[in-house]
């Protein structure tokens, strides 16, 4: 999926010269072409993000920008063409139309941000600019994408195939237990370590253990895992978390054709709280 600092500008860009390129080659008239391009944004920006579902809003602000941007050079190319014939066709600049415009420019600029910050969080340098100096002279990170790892909600087909397999893993029974060997501190290896048994309580061969551990405030620190068994009924693996604070840990347990899920949350010591 593309970052939206880039496919916003790119697409902006490619209408722009699509519109003069249009408007050189075939020599249509301004509405013709505007009617055009709107229905290639329809085609080809909605066929993208029926394959890459990037979210409502930020499917909405793309439609909007790329719309609005077809609106205004068919306004401006219409000025300008019937300025150089100097006839009555020239589009007058009210500054109604003009307040309106700018408006709703700014309106989906400032949702753009909102979209930014709630999916990408914001960095120690924009914060520092952006939010007070703190109180206790440590650095500042704000962040917002929060840690979603279902996403039946805005993908409603993968609800009732994600309903029957929790139903399959409450039927299975399958207890598993994961903690770590020592404390966990940031930036420093631990050693996590997972158990799982059966319903009556035997060790369980598992094919293959994956998962991530997600870091609420900051996606980018998201740490994946994976867990290998050793000499005894355990499997382990070495992990280092490189922020403080709450992590959520997702992992899937595979055997054969049945997947297990396992959603649990940790505390990681700052570095200074090491013994």
């Amino acid at each position: 999926m593309l970052n939206i600092l880039i496919s916003l500008p790119l697409g902006i860009l490619l209408i722009i010269i699509l519109f003069l390129l249009m408007r050189r080659m075939l020599g249509w008239g301004v509405m013709s072409i505007a009617g055009l391009l709107l229905l290639l944004v329809f085609a080809v920006y909605g066929a993208y993000a029926m394959l890459q579902w990037p979210g409502l809003d930020v499917f909405a602000l793309h439609l909007a920008l790329y719309l609005l941007t077809i609106y205004i050079t068919a306004l401006i190319t219409q000025q300008r063409s019937g300025a150089a014939q100097n006839t009555e066709s020239a589009v007058k600049w009210h500054w109604g139309p003009i307040a309106i415009i700018g408006f709703f420019i700014g309106v989906v600029l400032i949702n753009t941000l909102f979209v930014m910050l709630a999916q990408q969080g914001t960095d120690t340098t924009l914060a520092r600019w952006m939010l007070p100096a703190p109180t206790h002279a440590k650095e500042v990170h704000s962040g917002f994408p929060g840690t979603v790892f279902h996403d039946f909600r805005e993908k409603e087909d993968q609800f009732n195939q994600y309903q029957h397999l929790r139903h399959e893993q409450t039927q299975r029974g399958w207890r598993v237990r994961q903690g770590w060997q020592e404390q966990a501190v940031a930036g420093t290896p631990a050693t996590l370590l997972l158990e799982a048994l059966d319903k009556a309580g035997n060790a369980i061969r598992i094919d293959t253990i994956t998962g991530k551990f997600l870091y609420p405030a900051n996606s980018r620190y998201d740490v994946n895992v994976d867990l290998h068994q050793k000499d005894t009924d355990y499997y382990q693996a070495q992990v280092t978390l490189p922020k403080p604070g709450r992590w959520e840990l997702v992992l899937t347990l595979q055997r054969g054709d049945e997947r297990h899920e396992v959603i649990a949350y940790t505390d990681v010591l700052p570095a200074q709280a090491k013994p």
